[in-house]
Protein backbone atom coordinates (compact mmCIF):
# COMPACT_ATOMS: atom_id res chain seq x y z
CA UNK A 1 0.00 0.00 0.00
CA UNK A 2 1.53 3.46 -1.15
CA UNK A 3 0.59 6.33 0.95
CA UNK A 4 2.46 9.18 1.65
CA UNK A 5 2.26 12.36 3.64
CA UNK A 6 2.36 15.41 1.70
CA UNK A 7 2.29 19.10 1.97
CA UNK A 8 -1.26 19.55 1.88
CA UNK A 9 -2.75 16.22 2.76
CA UNK A 10 -1.73 13.01 1.97
CA UNK A 11 -1.13 10.58 -1.87
CA UNK A 12 -2.15 7.38 -1.85
CA UNK A 13 -1.74 4.88 -5.52
CA UNK A 14 -4.77 3.18 -5.94
CA UNK A 15 -5.58 0.51 -8.89
CA UNK A 16 -8.93 0.73 -10.32
CA UNK A 17 -10.92 -2.54 -11.72
CA UNK A 18 -13.53 -1.24 -13.58
CA UNK A 19 -16.75 -3.12 -14.24
CA UNK A 20 -16.62 -6.03 -11.52
CA UNK A 21 -19.80 -7.67 -9.98
CA UNK A 22 -19.32 -5.58 -6.82
CA UNK A 23 -17.51 -2.31 -5.08
CA UNK A 24 -14.77 -2.99 -2.47
CA UNK A 25 -11.65 -2.49 -1.51
CA UNK A 26 -8.37 -4.94 -1.43
CA UNK A 27 -4.97 -5.51 -0.79
CA UNK A 28 -3.45 -7.21 -3.80
CA UNK A 29 0.53 -7.94 -3.88
CA UNK A 30 0.98 -4.95 -2.08
CA UNK A 31 -1.25 -2.59 -4.14
CA UNK A 32 -4.22 -1.17 -2.83
CA UNK A 33 -7.18 -2.08 -5.59
CA UNK A 34 -10.85 -0.55 -5.62
CA UNK A 35 -13.06 -2.31 -7.34
CA UNK A 36 -16.07 -0.97 -8.52
CA UNK A 37 -19.26 -1.44 -10.68
CA UNK A 38 -19.02 1.53 -12.88
CA UNK A 39 -17.73 1.06 -16.46
CA UNK A 40 -14.20 3.31 -17.01
CA UNK A 41 -16.58 5.63 -19.56
CA UNK A 42 -17.17 9.43 -19.41
CA UNK A 43 -15.33 9.38 -15.70
CA UNK A 44 -17.66 6.97 -13.81
CA UNK A 45 -14.86 4.89 -12.44
CA UNK A 46 -13.23 7.93 -11.54
CA UNK A 47 -16.28 9.40 -9.87
CA UNK A 48 -17.16 5.96 -7.88
CA UNK A 49 -13.32 5.73 -7.04
CA UNK A 50 -14.26 9.96 -5.31
CA UNK A 51 -16.94 8.70 -4.06
CA UNK A 52 -16.41 5.97 -2.20
CA UNK A 53 -13.28 7.42 -0.76
CA UNK A 54 -15.23 10.53 0.71
CA UNK A 55 -17.76 7.44 2.03
CA UNK A 56 -14.98 5.59 3.63
CA UNK A 57 -12.84 8.26 4.66
CA UNK A 58 -15.37 10.83 6.05
CA UNK A 59 -14.11 13.84 3.94
CA UNK A 60 -15.67 15.73 1.37
CA UNK A 61 -15.13 14.49 -1.83
CA UNK A 62 -14.36 18.16 -2.47
CA UNK A 63 -11.12 17.41 -1.00
CA UNK A 64 -10.24 14.94 -2.87
CA UNK A 65 -7.99 15.02 -6.49
CA UNK A 66 -7.18 12.44 -9.10
CA UNK A 67 -3.73 14.21 -9.35
CA UNK A 68 -2.23 11.26 -11.68
CA UNK A 69 -3.79 8.24 -13.99
CA UNK A 70 -6.93 10.23 -14.73
CA UNK A 71 -7.47 7.89 -18.29
CA UNK A 72 -5.49 4.89 -16.89
CA UNK A 73 -6.36 2.14 -14.33
CA UNK A 74 -3.15 3.27 -11.96
CA UNK A 75 -4.28 6.39 -10.45
CA UNK A 76 -3.08 8.76 -7.18
CA UNK A 77 -5.24 10.28 -5.46
CA UNK A 78 -4.68 13.30 -2.96
CA UNK A 79 -6.82 13.39 -0.10
CA UNK A 80 -6.60 17.08 1.66
CA UNK A 81 -6.83 17.74 5.43
CA UNK A 82 -6.05 13.71 6.68
CA UNK A 83 -2.97 12.27 7.15
CA UNK A 84 -0.83 8.92 6.64
CA UNK A 85 -2.01 7.39 9.61
CA UNK A 86 -5.70 8.54 9.95
CA UNK A 87 -5.99 7.05 6.25
CA UNK A 88 -3.66 3.75 6.68
CA UNK A 89 -6.33 2.73 9.70
CA UNK A 90 -9.33 3.46 8.03
CA UNK A 91 -8.28 1.77 5.20
CA UNK A 92 -7.20 -1.59 6.75
CA UNK A 93 -10.16 -1.66 9.23
CA UNK A 94 -12.43 -1.12 5.61
CA UNK A 95 -10.46 -4.01 3.81
CA UNK A 96 -10.38 -6.18 6.81
CA UNK A 97 -14.16 -5.95 7.37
Amino acid sequence: MKIENVRNGVKLEVVVKPESTEEKLALEGGDLVFYTKEPPLHGRANASLIKFFSRVLNVSSSKMDIIHGYRKRNKVLLVREMNKEEVENIIRRVIES
